[in-house]
């Protein structure tokens, strides 16, 4: 369900729901994950989320978000003024006060007007306080984040570069990264590319063998790719493709 209130639109996604095709607004949209680990896809490139993650996404830039195993967000669009201004997404880590607020702007969608104005701007000072406050190692594991997401699908992508890249200690800044994401690196990593094998076995089916795409996943070994993608999925490429690959209707837009 929906709203709109002054400048905002107001809604959250239904239970179940494991994508939403590209689209575009002409005003801002904050989206709080609260359930599901996958990815915001854009045109120009794609944003990991998982519960607690706020994407900030600016007016008409083209998005839809996808999660294998479902996803559930609030949904704020607004004309935010200069506050959220930004070119491109902006990934935030919410603190618990803004998980609070966001939940408490849709439970009060329907309020009286100068209360929900005012949940809303504590909302977003919220999240923006969530952006600046990050320590440095935070920051350091968002820029990991963005590099990861950026380089997933490359073969000569190299965790290990990313790691020593970060100025930290590797164990540390693993155990860093698992605090802020959820997952560990290669975690991380891995659902990114699972995604998109799949992604591209919903869209192409038989088109594509399992070698190309291993390929265009980022991996070089198409049987190691098959045995990572069984740990993942719980069946086979091949299985998965006879499933989903011959259907249009299962496509991931």
């Amino acid at each position: 369900s929906s709203v709109m209130k002054m400048a905002y639109s107001i809604s959250i996604t239904p239970p179940g729901t494991t994508q939403y095709p590209l689209h575009q607004h002409n005003f801002y949209e904050i989206m709080l994950y609260l359930e599901g680990t996958g990815t915001l896809r854009t045109e120009s490139g794609d944003y990991s989320f998982s519960p607690g993650t706020a994407i900030i996404v600016p007016k008409h830039f083209r998005h839809g978000s996808a999660a294998q195993n479902g996803f559930r967000n609030i949904s704020v669009g607004g004309a935010f003024g200069s506050l959220l201004f930004s070119a491109v997404p902006v990934v935030i880590p919410a603190s618990q006060d803004a998980l609070l607020l966001g939940r408490l702007v849709y439970e009060n969608r329907f309020s009286n007007a100068e209360y929900l104005e005012s949940l809303i701007h504590c909302y977003t000072i919220a999240l923006m306080q969530s952006h600046q406050s990050a320590s440095p190692p935070e920051r350091a594991v968002q820029k990991m984040v963005a590099d990861i997401a950026a380089n997933a699908l490359h073969i000569d992508f190299s965790l290990a570069h990313i790691l020593r890249s970060s100025g930290y200690a590797e164990d540390y800044i693993r155990s860093k990264f698992k605090a802020v994401t959820h997952s560990t690196p290669i975690e991380f990593l891995t659902h990114i590319r699972i995604e998109h094998a799949c992604r591209l076995m919903n869209i192409y089916g038989s088109e594509m063998n399992i070698t190309e795409i291993a390929t265009q996943s980022g991996y070089s070994n198409s049987a190691y790719f098959s045995r990572v993608f069984k740990n993942v999925m719980g069946c086979s490429p091949l299985q998965y493709k006879k499933q989903h690959g011959a259907s249009t209707s299962d496509i991931m837009r």
